[in-house]
């Protein structure tokens, strides 16, 4: 699970969360290359299956440099927590 704001080197929310900053394409990739990062110590360990969940609201992964071993697009948190409640409410 990834978000923005706790990524590395994102330092203030006006400059790089939201889409009209000035570092928000930057801040992506670096949100980006901490998932790979991730993704690569999860593959030393000896896992080949992920889930990747972009939990920032505007979405903060550029699938298109995610991973290769990468099997699916990230999703986001709103989809999940989306279909869980619809999940909840049938009878």
């Amino acid at each position: 699970m990834t978000d923005m704001e706790g990524a590395a080197g994102i330092i203030n929310s006006d400059d790089y969360c939201v889409p009209s900053g000035r570092y928000y394409e930057m801040a992506r990739k670096i949100v980006t290359e901490e998932a790979n990062a991730a993704i690569e110590r999860l593959i030393e360990a000896g896992a080949d299956d992920f889930l990747v969940v972009d939990s920032h609201g505007y979405g903060a992964i550029d699938p298109l440099l995610l991973h290769p071993s990468l099997n699916s697009w990230p999703v986001g948190l709103l989809n999940i927590l989306s279909d869980a409640m619809k999940t909840s409410m049938q009878p």
